[in-house]
């Protein structure tokens, strides 16, 4: 997705039961080409499903889905 330089560009994750645990935005320079986001701590993340939405401004652009399992579940 494009963005112009000077818009803001935000990342929000939300844990199990949809409880918005953490928000992150920067503005894009002029001459970006990529832009870098770090989950907040997650070493008290729960196991369960987990989303991080992807923002333009006012636009959700893109979403993503993920879950935390012990080791012994993964691939599964």
């Amino acid at each position: 997705v494009d963005a112009r330089a000077g818009s803001e560009v935000k990342v929000v994750w939300y844990g199990p039961g949809e409880a918005k645990i953490g928000e992150y935005a920067k503005p894009v320079a002029t001459g970006a080409t990529t832009l870098a986001f770090q989950a907040p701590d997650t070493s008290s993340w729960a196991k369960g499903d987990y989303r991080a939405e992807i923002w333009i401004g006012d636009e959700n652009v893109n979403q993503q889905t993920f879950n935390l399992t012990d080791k012994s579940g993964a691939g599964r």
